[in-house]
């Protein structure tokens, strides 16, 4: 064979191997684009775009807003392109991909460096990925690491360069992007570590948010502040190369002191029973999926406020009550020694609760001593009515004061704020100076009373051993205002204005009364106030008393009321059946469980705080039907709304409204009220007296017309008081 034979046939076999080859190459992306566009979904436009969303519980007042509470699987806020600044946009250009708006999705010269550099480093230390590659990623791709997962990124990629312009990609980018500290997106991580909007962001907090999406544990400001610090400083130089900003900017905001939240500002619900009953209304109605991932929006109007009104009325209140059986004594008394560990404990706590930031300082800490010596008075000025754990360091000679470490500062705790402290069970001895109540070493809760320049003055307390409920409801709108199921959430869960059902003592005695006007009764019917007996199976012979442990003789029906009289109302139940008080129990929403016996004469029934308000609201509402409205409306991501507070009592209650005379007995409740309105007039205008002469005579004084009733059982376990106006019903 000669020597062009040889050649020729040489020549055939490279073009059938080339041929081969390229066959195969082509096959192989066939098979792989085949494979992939079936996989994965077809992106058109942006509206396809539909990330989880956080459903926000929102108070409005006077067109403003607050976010009481959030609930989310993925913390994102959808942000707008044109409402990104564009100072924020370069920065991430600068960090992640500077020729951006250059390629078509793929940088085949950044992956070849990025392979490079892993390979001389014998580990991952550059990525290669554009931002449309990473959208492509985080959007629809698990995070195995295969040939197959690669080949369907840069699909994906090539994909969305074609279908949406550079700015769409950008868009999806910042708003799906994981930031670090449950933040998704750019927004929410601005809420999360700085406490502001986009549009307030310095560049430099802006270069720092951009240095996160390559490691955002790595690089966070919280967990890694030094790597934090390194990676903005890299983000600033690298955004000056470019030309986005010039080298002062740079300098100036490497050198910034940034403001990094602790926690985000969603991690403390307001009202906290009041919003996990929402919660629960959401999740029954719309399931768990459409609560957490869909972003709904439920409407509350100015809930935040009233909230906040009445659980510092009930704290205070339950305050009172356990400070009248005395001082129960300090948490424990700690050894001087020991004292530095207790100090660096509470001033932890204290610096974590009242400076809920750091300074990102130029070396990388989070600086404290900083954010202490610039203290902002807003974080301050809440401090006044604020329970604190102190730690007892001096007691003064002459017994007027003493002196507390409360973290970061000593307060003063005067005599006068403390005398109420007798020992428990001794009522009469009261403490004659300080001396008699705390000693060194002592660990007691106080509470701020007054910041002043050189000292802090606080009251002693302590937690109290009684537990409490307040409900309260608009009867014009049916809107809930405020629901407090205890003391302290975080120590339990409990909501007692809606599950505990207690005995309801005397505050059931107004629809005893109501249903015997609708019977004979008029406010001047005489009713003889004396002693009776009655046998009892179970305990012999039953002989009811008035709380005084006196008779009265003859008593009117409206005094019997308004001084709350047990042997009265017992005879009027004798004379109307115990049947009679039950069906109008139920007709004003009272479920009960009800003893089919007199007894239910003192309030042996049982019932909740907030069935017993909803009941009282048929006074004010003159018998008309209500329904409390948990919320104003709910709207879904896109506004749209879902449900409203519908079907609620448009007419209003009129207290001033005149009834000249008062048919006895009165005639059958019409069809769809609870009560005859001339009853609910006469009934509010009696307890309006309970009010300014009769057992809640404390509340009088208030400069408005207000109506009521006290209750208590019979071993004084519960206390109870409904009140209301001509809006407002609420009960404790």
């Amino acid at each position: 064979m000669s020597v062009l034979t040889k050649i020729k046939a040489s020549a055939k076999l490279f073009i059938l191997a080339g041929f081969c080859m390229v066959a195969a190459l082509v096959g192989t992306v066939w098979y792989v684009y085949h494979s992939v566009s079936k996989e994965v979904p077809e992106i058109k436009r942006v509206s396809d775009y539909h990330p989880l969303g956080v459903t926000q519980i929102v108070s409005l007042e006077n067109g403003k807003s607050k976010v009481m509470a959030e609930f989310y699987k993925e913390r994102r806020f959808i942000t707008p392109y044109d409402q990104i600044p564009q100072k924020l946009v370069q920065a991430f250009l600068s960090a992640e991909d500077s020729t951006f708006f250059e390629h078509q999705g793929i940088n085949f010269f950044a992956i070849l460096r990025a392979a490079v550099a892993n390979f001389m480093a014998g580990q991952v230390v550059q990525g290669g990925s554009t931002i449309t590659q990473q959208i492509s990623k985080s959007l629809y791709l698990t995070r195995e690491k295969n040939l197959m997962r690669k080949a369907k990124e840069l699909f994906l990629a090539l994909q969305l360069e074609k279908d949406l312009s550079k700015e769409e990609i950008l868009y999806l980018y910042l708003n799906q992007i994981y930031l670090g500290s449950g933040a998704w997106g750019v927004q929410s991580a601005a809420r999360t570590y700085y406490h502001k909007d986009l549009k307030n962001l310095t560049i430099a907090e802006m270069a720092l948010i951009a240095g996160l999406p390559t490691a955002p544990g790595k690089f966070s400001p919280l967990l890694n502040p030094k790597k934090a610090k390194e990676r903005q400083l890299y983000v600033l130089k690298r955004m000056r190369e470019n030309k986005y900003i010039t080298e002062n900017e740079q300098k100036a905001s490497g050198a910034e002191k940034i403001r990094v939240f602790l926690t985000d500002e969603s991690e403390k619900h307001l009202a906290p029973h009041f919003v996990e009953y929402i919660r629960r209304y959401l999740a029954q109605k719309y399931g768990e999926k459409q609560l957490y991932e869909d972003g709904l929006t439920v409407i509350i109007p100015a809930a935040a406020k009233y909230s906040e009104y009445a659980q510092d009325a009930l704290e205070a209140g339950l305050e009172e009550v356990d400070q009248r059986k005395g001082f129960r004594g300090p948490e424990k008394n700690i050894p001087e020694k020991e004292w530095g560990n207790i100090k660096a404990e509470m001033r932890k706590n204290f610096t974590r609760e009242n400076y809920p930031f750091r300074y990102l300082a130029l070396d990388g800490t989070l600086d404290l001593e900083g954010v202490i010596q610039d203290t902002d008075p807003n974080y301050l000025k809440a401090l006044p009515g604020k329970k604190l754990k102190a730690l007892v360091t001096e007691v003064a000679a002459d017994g007027k004061f003493a002196t507390a470490s409360v973290g970061i500062v000593t307060v003063t705790i005067p005599y006068e704020l403390a005398k109420w402290a007798y020992p428990t069970g001794k009522p009469g001895k009261v403490p004659k100076n300080i001396s008699e109540i705390l000693h060194k070493g002592d660990l007691v809760w106080v509470k701020i009373a007054s910041l002043e320049k050189d000292t802090w003055r606080a009251k002693l307390t302590q937690i109290p051993e009684v537990e409490g409920a307040l409900y309260s409801v608009d009867v014009q709108t049916g809107q809930i205002l405020a629901m407090v199921g205890g003391y302290d959430y975080d120590k339990s869960q409990f909501n007692r204005a809606v599950q505990a059902r207690r005995q309801m003592g005397s505050t059931f005695k107004p629809v005893i009364y109501a249903a015997a006007m609708e019977r004979n009764y008029t406010p001047a019917t005489i009713i003889v106030d004396s002693p009776i007996s009655f046998e009892d199976k179970d305990n012999g012979i039953w002989k009811p008393e008035n709380y005084e442990e006196k008779f009265y003789g003859d008593t009117t029906f409206r005094q019997a009321l308004i001084e709350s009289r047990n042997v009265p109302t017992i005879k009027i139940v004798q004379d109307i059946h115990v049947s009679t008080v039950i069906n109008e129990a139920k007709r004003l929403g009272l479920e009960g469980p009800f003893n089919n016996d007199l007894s239910i004469s003192l309030g042996s029934g049982t019932t909740s705080v907030q069935e017993l308000v909803h009941a009282f609201t048929a006074f004010p509402m003159l018998g008309r039907p209500f329904r409390a409205a948990v919320f104003e409306k709910i709207l879904d991501r896109d506004g749209r709304t879902l449900e409203t507070s519908s079907d609620l009592p448009s007419e209003k209650a009129d207290l001033n409204e005149k009834i000249d005379t008062v048919a006895a007995p009165y005639a059958p409740v019409a069809p769809g009220l609870r009560l005859d309105p001339r009853v609910a007039y006469v009934m509010t205008n009696i307890m309006k007296e309970v009010i300014q002469y009769g057992t809640a005579a404390k509340a009088n004084g208030m400069g408005r017309p207000i109506a009521g009733k006290t209750g208590t059982n019979q071993d004084f376990r519960d206390g109870w008081f409904i009140g209301f106006s001509p809006r407002v019903v609420t009960g404790v």
